[in-house]
């Protein structure tokens, strides 16, 4: 059994929660509902994007070595949409990134999701083009989930291999 420790959005505590039987789905709709409870209760700060005006981030170390980005649209105090940035697997001989979105729902269809993985990818290439030559960012989308599909298949450059229930994306960032 795989678990992660969270907040109860509910009671606030914190509680592990198994993760094992999570798609990728689930993990984007959970981590954008811990940094919504965590910036709505004011247990983190948002900065504004380095080089992408309109954007907000925010980055952690979940574990030790492992750099997380957390960027968000945010109107009016209110989370529109998240996105999560963390290396991954080499691909191609180049530097990966994992790349997972979510959209609160009373938000979907508006638009956000794909504002702000174009971006995401703005602010990744102005900063990392400066200090290597290439770069991939990975999306994986659950098969069933189609509007994120759809949202995938307009940034990526290549596909990867997927599984029964994934599709891989890849978006190749180069100079």
């Amino acid at each position: 059994m795989k678990t992660v420790r969270q907040r109860n959005p509910k009671t606030g505590i914190e509680e592990s929660v198994d993760i094992s039987h999570a798609n990728n789905e689930t993990m984007a709709n959970m981590a954008l509902e811990q940094f919504t409870m965590a910036y709505d209760q004011r247990l983190i700060e948002l900065d504004p994007a380095m080089f992408v005006e309109g954007m907000m981030m925010h980055h952690d170390m979940p574990e030790p070595n492992i750099h997380r980005f957390t960027y968000a649209i945010v109107e009016d105090g209110e989370i529109m949409a998240n996105a999560v940035v963390v290396v991954s697997d080499p691909y191609n001989g180049a530097v990966c990134f994992d790349l997972s979105y979510a959209v609160p729902e009373k938000h979907k269809q508006k638009g956000y999701g794909s504002k702000l993985v174009k971006m995401v990818l703005a602010e990744m290439k102005a900063g990392y083009l400066r200090s290597m030559p290439e770069f991939y960012v990975e999306l994986k989308v659950e098969k069933a989930n189609a509007a994120s599909n759809a949202l995938a298949k307009k940034f990526k450059t290549e596909d990867g291999q997927g599984s029964d229930s994934i599709n891989r994306y890849f978006v190749h960032c180069k100079k």
